[in-house]
This record gives structure tokens, C-alpha cells and sequence, in this order.
């Protein structure tokens, strides 16, 4: 009976619940992106419910009220055909303020079918016999967006990437931009990198030129340079580039990609750009931090998201771009889309070689056969020259080089090449199958040389890291002419111009098989011919302007020395009158002569002369000031360009406990005193930390900014870091590689025990603190302002003596470790 009771009373219970159905439940194993589709699609079909009632009923506002009743017979397909044709027809406006295209409408009309199928699943309408309805839909809903787009009077078309073209001001595509848009200024891949260039200033700025210019040359999807690997790449001994598996992400696949030399543009050449990375430290590899990324050309992509890539991409490409309503226009798909514009107007170019370095599959080919088909140097070549400016496709190309220079400068080339780069990569270095790779980015940046001095002054820090490292290589070329400025300065720019003709004669574009390719050579050649009758005009009438002040400063100049040689007679004719009144003066006159009270006058006319004038009335001469400034200008002038020796000073605050342990390895601190010992004794680690020794070595940096102490203190927690076995190698010889991995292992340890000190005295510790010398020196001040505020009985000085076994100070309580540990009595 009670039985009975219970069910009753459950039946009752839910007769008085609402029979709202349940929403949908989140489906497993579903990526993120895809998720995002589908709300997408249900966003739409919610917006389309609140606009319409499409079963007759208006409570209905979101799909998740529709009910399997609602869509019974062919409730459904009339459901989704009044949806696609609302959707067609209606407009609607992006973030960038632009109208959705048609193509962006055919994926949420995917990504709505998608939706209604999860919430539908078993409905005929999905079965197999309406495959044929849902594909002919789609052509139809097509020809209704682009109908309705047409006659909508309140759409203008606006394109969604503008194309980076590699260079607009190339006069031998002037067909590249149309009319309608030369209105606005156009900005192109030569303004992009110059742009990037002119902001270089350290490594990650060094890389983002870097990754700009290697995802241009390859015709890459944002995001795709960042799985480049060296390890994955070798170098072809015909066309003289390396040979690299570029990774396609979205076909999953790889295809042989070739780099060349560009042309004409050094500013977008991928070799410029990894030589400049590689000047601010891109192929340096620090095994202790690095792990498995140190074989990726950009390790330092691997830290961020993989779709943060190409907003990386995107944002230095918009830092050149001054306009704010055109920023949202370029993306990294505008430079992958000027690429493959500028590939299609090539005309040594055909449609396969265009897609076989782009990526792409062509669409007249079978695709069961392309399977068969492996990419190529012969096929990826073509593409990879076009995208290097060349014309002639066809031609074995020849990259920039040091050959150009001869033999006699082999040993100061391989000189310049070790100061100009660190190198850590075992491919990369001598007997390496890579090590061509790293001499053509140093070709490259010397063969820009020149441009670099006019582009962006010798002041710019990627000029002065060639200057510095020609200057600690000793740089010398007999064959070079002595002029004014430094010796290497001088055969720095001369190699530039040898090594740049070289490469312009040894890939001349000439083409004797082709004709197509030499009436395009032919008509460049034109243009330029007429480029150069303009300039050779225009510089015809700066020569007269110029002749003409010259006439005017020669005119100037003998008129000078009319007054001067005035100014020489006025002299010696004031010198002879002093002679005579001076001789008068030694005779013996009478007291009341009128020669001795005529003396005072002339002796103060002594101390202080009258000013002379010109017979003429007029000023003969200027001031004595101004002709020794104008002769201390004009001997201080050659020291202009001599300003990269003063290498400028580096702050205190950036100085890294690493940084300065490389200096004194660098400049053999330990070294040098190490050897001063007799026998077996092992050097004294307050060499680190004692103004005695430190007045020494100390970093400049913080003798100029008065934070000697500050010095002392830091490296006090060092030497308590280190341990001895470390400290011995310091004292001794070290590799490079192993140096810095050396001085990396004792920066991490130094951290960790001023981590400990501080938890010991029990101060809080803070995350993430700076591990340079000028911070850890604060630190340390601080835990001797913390221990007098809380009265701890702990005093860092005799901390010291007992851990390094150094004379500590007098001052303070003699303990032998921190408070609670117990007390030892002092021997």
C-alpha cells in the first residue's frame, strides 16, 4: 500500500514540473576550434529565431526551445531553407567595420547545418538519401549571397587584406595596384622591413625582421616559419642555398623550400635578416635553458601560442603602417597574398612552379597523381627565384660571397665571420653541412654595407655591431686605398661594393632561351635609361647651383685676404710706433717732459688695445674666438667616424650575474690571477666581492653611476653560490659553449641562495626577482635592513666568514648561522 503511495505522489510530483526539455549536452572529444564553429552556427540560428517565426509560434527564441515535434515531416528542410535565404540575404557588419563576404557566409551556413545535425541527429533529413539536396543547396545559396550583395545599395566593397607587394616603387610593375586605390598610400614589403629594421635594436627585434623576410621569401602561412628547423635542412651544392623541409600546416606536409639572395632589396632578403639576427645572438644556444627547441631556427616561438605567431606577424607588420584607418588592413595574409600576386605576373613563371612554392595544389592536375609526385629542387627553385626578384627563373643562381675579395683576405674574412657571430649550432659552424649559410648572411651584411651607412647612419646598432666586429678582427686590405676615418671602416665599405657588383655580374638576367624574358629585360632597361636621363639632368642643375656658390665663396675668400694683408700693414705699423715711443722712453727725460706722462696711457693701451679700424670705416677682421673654433671643428672632423670604438656604456640594471661573469672570463680576471699563485693554492673567492681586488675589475658601469657597493654586495651572494669544483673551472681555461653554460648554471644558483637567506630569516620572498648583480646587491642591503628592524640574530658578515672561510667583520653579534641553529664559541 505504501508502495502505491509513492508512486502516486512521484507521478504527481512530476506532472507539477515544467516539461521544459533539457539543453543539449556538450559533446566529447570536440576540439576548442571546433566548438567555437558550432556556437557560431547556433549564434546565427538564435539571431534568425528572434527576427522570424518560422513555426508559427513567437515564444520560440533560441534553438535550444525547438523540439523534436517542431521539426517533424518535412518541417525541417522548409526550416533550414528559410534560414539559408535569410541568411543570404541579410547583411551584416564585421568589428572592422566592413560587410561579412560571401565566403565567410558559406562557413556559418556550415557550421548552422553542422549544429541543427548534433541537435537533430536521427532526423531522414540527414540520411543518405538528401546527400544530393544538401549539395545542391549550397551552389544555390551561393548565387543568393552574391545576387543580394549586389543590389544592396549600402554595401561598398572593401578588401579584407590589403596585398604587401615586395616593392610599389618598382616602376617594372606599374600594373601591381589599381587606380581605385592609388588614392590612399600603399605600403609595400620594402617599407614594412625598413620599418622593422630601423627598430632593431635587440634580439627579439633582431627576429622579428628576421621571421618578416624568411616567411616572405617562402610565400608562408603566418605561422608556419615557426617549426623551421636547422637539423631539417641541408645545403644544395648546385644552387648554391640550402634546402630546408618547409612544414605546410593546414595539408599536414612538407615540400622542399629553397632561399635565395634577393636581387635588388637587401632590406627584405632572408639573409639579411638572419644575419641580423644572428648578430644580436640567433644561433647562441644555452643547453640549460634551451631543452628540445635549440634545433628550431626561432626557439623562441615556442614559447608563445601557435596561433600567437601570426598575431606576432601581424603586429610588426602594422608598425609601419601610419595611417590608423588602414591598420586593420594588413595582416600576415597580405604578405603571402602580395607574394603569390607578384609570383603570377612573373612571366618566366607558370602556374605549376607558382604553386609548387607557394603550396598550394593546382587545380587542373589529377590529384591521384600529384600523390606521386615528391617536391623537388627542379620544381621549388622556379618559385623561390621569383620570389627573389629574379626574372630569369630558369638560371642557376650565385649568392652573395667572400670570393669576390680573392685569397689574400681568407684568414681576416674567417676572423670577421667568428666576431660577427655566436655560434653554438654544430651545423652551422666549420665543417658543418650548413656553415655556407652563415658566410652568405655575412656576405650580405657587409655587401649592404654602404646602403646600411646611408639608410640609417653609422650610429644604428646593427652598423655599429659590424664596425666592432671588424674592429676586434683587425680588418685590413693592403689593396685598399689609405683614406680619412678608421682602417676598417675604409675596407669595410670597399668590399661592399665589390662584393654587391660581383653578385649583380654573376647573376646577370640575360636569358638567350627564352625571348619572353629578354623583352621584359629589354623594357626594365628602357625605363631606366630614362630614369638616368632625369637624374643626369637634375644633377647637371645642382652642378651650376653649386658652381655658382663656389664663384661667390672664392669672390668671399679674396676679399678675406684683402683685409687681412690691410690688418698685417696696420700691425707693423703700430709695432714700429711702440719701438719708437719705447726708445724714447729709455732716454732720460725731464720730470716735467711730456714723454712720461704720455707713459701711463700707453701702458695700459699695452694691457688692454685699442680695436683697430679699417681705412674703410668697416670691420677688417673677426674675433680671434671665432677663427680657433672654426679651426678645432675642423680638426676634430675625422673623429666622426670613428665613434664605434666607444662602445656605449651598458646600465647598471641590465648587468646579469651571467653578464659579468663573462666579462672577467672574457677579460681573464680569474685567469691572470690565478696564475700569480705558488704551487697548489687555489684562488681566494673575496676576489669577487673585495673593494680591494674589485677597484680592479669592477664594471664600469657601476663606477660611473657611484653603486660600487652595490657591486661588492651582489657578488658577496655569488661567491656564497658557487660551489668549488664551479670555482675552479672559472680560474681556469673554459671553451666558449662551455663558459656560458657555466656561467648560466651559477646565475641560477646564485638566485636560489638568496631565496634561502631569505626564507631563513623568514622574510618574504619575492617571485620572479632580477638576477642582475645591481638587484642581488639590494637584496642583500635589504636583509641587513631587515635583520636590525626585527633584531634577528643573524649578521651577514660572519654568515660570510663562516661559509667562505674569509675574514668577516668585527661588527655585529659573532653567530655562526642563523638564529635558533645554536651558538659555537669563536676559535
Amino acid at each position: 500500500m505504501s508502495t502505491d503511495n509513492n508512486n502516486n505522489e512521484a507521478a504527481a510530483a512530476a506532472e507539477k514540473r515544467p516539461s521544459h526539455p533539457l539543453p543539449p549536452s556538450e559533446q566529447l572529444g570536440l576540439a576548442d576550434n571546433t566548438k567555437k564553429t558550432r556556437d557560431t552556427g547556433i549564434y546565427y540560428i538564435n539571431m534568425y529565431l528572434s527576427e522570424m517565426a518560422p513555426f508559427g509560434d513567437d515564444d520560440i527564441g533560441s534553438f535550444d526551445q525547438v523540439t523534436p515535434q517542431h521539426v517533424e515531416g518535412d518541417n525541417l528542410e522548409k526550416f533550414i531553407s528559410s534560414f539559408y535565404c535569410w541568411l543570404a540575404k541579410t547583411a551584416f557588419r564585421t568589428i572592422q567595420n566592413t560587410w561579412i563576404s560571401t565566403d565567410k557566409k558559406l562557413q556559418y551556413q556550415k557550421y548552422a547545418k553542422q549544429a541543427i545535425k548534433d541537435r537533430f541527429p536521427r532526423h531522414h533529413l540527414f540520411s543518405d538519401a538528401y546527400v544530393d539536396w544538401h549539395q545542391d543547396i549550397v551552389p544555390a545559396f551561393r548565387k543568393q549571397c552574391d545576387r543580394s550583395r549586389q543590389l544592396d545599395e549600402n554595401i561598398n566593397e572593401v578588401r579584407k587584406s590589403h596585398p604587401l607587394y615586395p616593392d610599389v616603387k618598382d616602376r617594372g610593375n606599374p600594373t601591381a595596384i589599381r587606380a581605385k586605390y592609388l588614392g590612399t598610400k600603399i605600403y609595400d614589403c620594402r617599407t614594412v622591413a625598413m620599418n622593422l629594421l630601423k627598430h632593431v635594436k635587440d634580439k627579439n627585434t633582431a627576429a622579428g625582421l628576421s621571421e618578416f623576410n624568411t616567411s616572405r621569401a617562402a610565400t608562408a602561412r603566418g605561422g608556419e616559419h615557426a617549426l623551421l628547423r636547422w637539423d631539417e635542412g641541408t645545403f644544395d651544392p648546385y644552387y648554391c642555398a640550402p634546402d630546408f623541409d618547409w612544414p605546410i600546416i593546414k595539408q599536414l606536409d612538407r615540400q622542399c623550400m629553397f632561399f635565395f639572395c634577393h636581387l635588388s632589396l637587401y632590406m627584405i632578403c632572408p639573409y639579411f635578416g638572419w644575419g641580423v639576427y644572428f648578430l644580436f645572438g640567433g644561433l647562441r644556444r644555452d643547453d640549460a635553458t634551451m631543452g628540445a627547441t635549440k634545433n628550431f631556427v626561432y626557439p623562441h616561438l615556442h614559447k608563445i601560442k601557435r596561433n600567437g605567431v601570426a598575431e606576432r606577424m601581424t603586429k610588426n607588420i602594422r608598425l609601419a603602417i601610419e595611417e590608423e584607418t588602414l591598420k586593420k588592413a594588413y595582416t600576415s595574409r597580405s604578405m603571402r597574398k602580395g607574394q603569390m600576386g607578384a609570383a603570377r605576373m612573373n612571366r618566366d613563371l607558370d602556374l605549376t612552379e607558382e604553386y609548387a612554392h607557394s603550396g598550394h595544389h593546382h587545380p587542373l592536375m589529377n590529384s591521384n597523381a600529384e600523390g606521386y609526385i615528391e617536391s623537388n629542387p627542379a620544381i621549388a627553385a622556379p618559385g623561390a627565384l621569383a620570389a627573389a626578384g629574379y626574372m630569369n627563373c630558369h638560371m642557376r643562381p650565385a649568392p652573395l660571397g667572400f670570393h669576390a675579395l680573392g685569397e689574400d683576405v681568407f684568414d681576416t674574412v674567417q676572423s670577421l665571420v667568428t666576431e660577427m657571430f655566436t655560434n653554438d649550432m654544430p651545423r652551422l659552424q666549420v665543417g658543418g653541412n650548413l656553415r655556407p649559410v652563415v658566410m652568405i648572411c655575412a656576405a650580405r651584411l657587409v655587401g649592404a654595407y654602404n646602403d646600411l651607412l646611408h639608410d640609417l647612419g653609422v650610429d644604428h646598432e646593427v652598423v655599429r655591431l659590424i664596425r666592432l666586429a671588424a674592429h676586434r678582427a683587425n680588418v685590413e686590405d693592403l689593396r685598399v686605398p689609405v683614406g680619412v676615418g678608421p682602417r676598417y671602416h675604409l675596407v669595410l665599405k670597399d668590399w661592399s661594393k665589390q662584393i654587391t657588383e660581383k653578385f649583380t655580374q654573376e647573376n646577370d638576367q640575360v636569358s638567350h632561351d627564352d625571348p619572353k624574358v629578354n623583352e621584359e629585360l629589354l623594357r626594365k632597361l628602357i625605363e631606366k635609361v630614362n630614369q638616368l636621363e632625369a637624374s643626369s639632368a637634375a644633377r647637371d642643375e645642382r652642378d651650376r647651383t653649386f658652381q655658382s656658390a663656389m664663384d661667390r665663396i672664392t669672390i668671399q675668400k679674396e676679399e678675406l685676404t684683402a683685409k687681412d694683408e690691410k690688418i698685417k700693414q696696420q700691425d707693423r705699423q703700430i709695432k714700429k710706433l711702440l719701438n719708437m715711443l719705447h726708445a724714447a722712453q729709455q732716454s732720460s727725460p725731464t720730470p716735467g717732459s711730456p714723454i712720461r706722462h704720455a707713459q701711463a696711457p700707453v701702458d695700459a693701451a699695452r694691457k688692454h688695445p685699442l680695436p683697430v679700424l679699417d681705412l674703410d670705416g668697416e670691420n677688417a677682421c673677426e674675433p680671434a674666438s671665432k677663427k680657433t673654433k672654426a679651426s678645432t671643428s675642423a680638426v676634430g672632423l675625422p673623429m666622426n667616424l670613428d665613434g664605434v670604438e666607444d662602445i656605449s656604456t651598458t646600465k647598471v640594471g641590465g648587468i646579469t650575474v651571467s653578464m659579468e661573469l663573462e666579462r672577467m672570463w672574457k677579460e681573464e680576471v680569474l685567469a691572470k690571477k690565478s696564475k700569480e699563485l705558488k704551487g697548489e693554492e687555489v684562488l681566494s673567492k673575496e676576489v669577487l666581492f673585495k673593494r680591494s681586488h674589485t677597484s680592479l675589475h669592477m664594471h664600469t658601469a657601476f663606477k660611473q653611476s657611484s653603486e660600487m657597493a652595490k657591486y661588492d654586495a651582489g657578488m658577496t651572494i655569488v661567491a656564497l653560490a658557487v660551489s668549488d669544483d664551479d670555482w675552479k673551472k672559472l680560474c681556469g681555461e673554459l671553451e666558449s659553449k662551455e663558459a656560458r653554460n657555466l656561467f648560466a648554471k651559477i646565475e641560477k644558483e646564485t638566485m636560489l641562495k638568496a631565496i634561502e637567506i631569505k626564507r631563513h630569516i623568514g622574510e618574504k620572498v619575492k617571485e620572479g626577482s632580477s638576477s642582475t648583480v645591481h638587484s642581488l646587491g639590494a637584496r642583500l642591503n635589504g636583509i641587513k635592513k631587515y635583520q636590525k628592524e626585527t633584531n634577528r640574530r643573524f649578521n651577514m658578515d660572519t654568515y660570510v666568514h663562516d661559509k667562505l672561510g674569509e675574514k668577516a667583520s668585527k661588527q655585529g653579534t659573532l653567530l655562526r648561522h642563523f638564529a635558533g641553529q645554536g651558538n659555537k664559541k669563536k676559535k
